[in-house]
């Protein structure tokens, strides 16, 4: 990500946007042209990713719904044995096994309880998230604009960044400004870990 702010110091009116940047990276006499990302793509990427965060929540919800299903049955298992005896000196030994199910209707509720309750925190929480994320980006990223004489305009700009290679690399930035190339360029190198 880059900043990029620009003054109008013409007598006329420009617009500006992402589309008036680009980008290139050049390594060992190779260039390629970078992924500059404008502010609709970088809005969609963010209701994408709220979305596929929704499903995740949901999925956690329908879990531990069926988890709160079950909490009210209650398993016991064991065995038994014994030895008998009557009065005219006879006996009798039995032994076995036995298992039950009860269910407690007021844990079983009190867990779904819980379960809603989490589902709907979660909800939230990723609304909430969703909303902040939304309102930085409308706030910090650029945007096109009109540009009137003596006025100023800027943003972030966005880019995807070539993987970092052993050889050095060299990224380009060249910006239009009603007809006006400035270019930036830095050096990307990979550092290594100690």
């Amino acid at each position: 990500m880059g900043s990029t702010l620009v003054n109008n110091g013409t007598n006329h009116e420009i617009l500006f946007s992402t589309d008036d940047v680009t980008v290139y990276s050049k390594t060992n006499d190779q260039r390629l042209a970078l992924k500059v990302f404008s502010y609709d793509e970088l809005v969609a990427e963010e209701k994408k990713r709220q979305a596929w965060a929704a499903v995740a929540a949901a999925l956690q919800g329908a879990a531990d719904s069926m988890n709160a299903a079950n909490a009210g049955y209650s398993n016991t298992y064991g065995t038994y044995s014994g030895s008998a005896y009557s009065s005219y000196g006879t006996s009798a030994y039995g032994y076995g096994t036995y298992s039950g199910t009860t269910y407690n209707y007021a844990a079983a509720q009190a867990a779904q309880n819980a379960a809603q309750a989490n589902s709907e925190a979660r909800f939230a929480r990723l609304q909430a998230e969703g909303e902040a994320n939304l309102s930085s980006l409308s706030a910090r990223i650029l945007k096109k604009e009109t540009i009137f004489p003596k006025a100023w305009h800027g943003g972030i700009v966005k880019v995807e960044l070539p993987d970092v290679s052993d050889q050095p690399q060299e990224i380009e930035f060249a910006v239009n400004v009603g007809g006006e190339i400035h270019e930036f360029r830095f050096t990307q190198v990979k550092v290594e870990s100690k």
